[in-house]
Parts: structure tokens; sequence; C-alpha cells
């Protein structure tokens, strides 16, 4: 009879460690993905600061402003 009940609890133990272990792997993974988003609209806020400065910087190099000492092209 007592061999019932540890089998009982031993299973029941066992199953809730695989559920709590589950839950636990989804939770790493939910925050893995939003992780990956913060990554994604960093590398894209770079991205696009790098494009507005080289703009900037070609329009610069374009059109000299008045009264610059540079010779025309």
């Amino acid at each position: 009879m007592l061999q019932n009940y540890m089998f009982i609890y031993g299973v029941t133990g066992i199953v809730a460690f695989w559920q709590f272990k589950k839950d636990i792997d989804e939770k790493f993974e939910a925050l893995g993905s939003r992780i990956e988003g913060v990554e994604i609209r960093l590398n894209d806020n770079i991205t696009k600061s790098f494009d507005r400065q080289l703009t900037v910087m070609s329009k610069l190099l374009e059109k000299p402003p008045n009264g610059s000492r540079l010779p025309p092209n």
C-alpha cells in the first residue's frame, strides 16, 4: 500500500516538474523573442541614424556654403 502511494507521489512529482520546466522554457522563449525584437529595433535605429549622417555629409560636400573659399568643381 505504501509503495502505491510512493509511486503515485513520484509520478505526480515528475509530471509537476515537467510542467514547471515547460512553463519556464516558454517564458525564456518569449523573453528571447522580446530581446531579439529590441535588437532589431536598435539595429534599425542605428542604420537610420547612419543614413541620416551620410545624407547630411553628402549634401555638405555637394554645395559649398556661400562665401566659401573652396574652388568650384
